[in-house]
């Protein structure tokens, strides 16, 4: 649990992080998780889709490896 609870870096420090163990090629995805919402109100809601959620993003290396492995 320790690990989901865990800050994630900032994108650029996860870009110098890249460089120094010599990953030259990144990809970066992300998806929006849809989350129920009992009470009203515009937090976490997403305009472009029209529903609450939380937006999840991965930086990982072509091999698949994830910047925080």
């Amino acid at each position: 649990m320790a690990l989901l609870s865990a800050r994630p870096p900032k994108l650029g420090q996860a870009l110098r992080k890249a460089e120094r163990d010599g990953l030259h090629d990144l990809m970066l995805d992300g998806t929006l998780i849809h989350i129920d919402r009992v009470k009203a109100g515009r937090s976490c809601f997403s305009g472009r889709h029209r529903v609450h959620g939380m937006n999840v993003r991965v930086l990982a290396s072509p091999a698949g490896r994830g910047q925080g492995s």
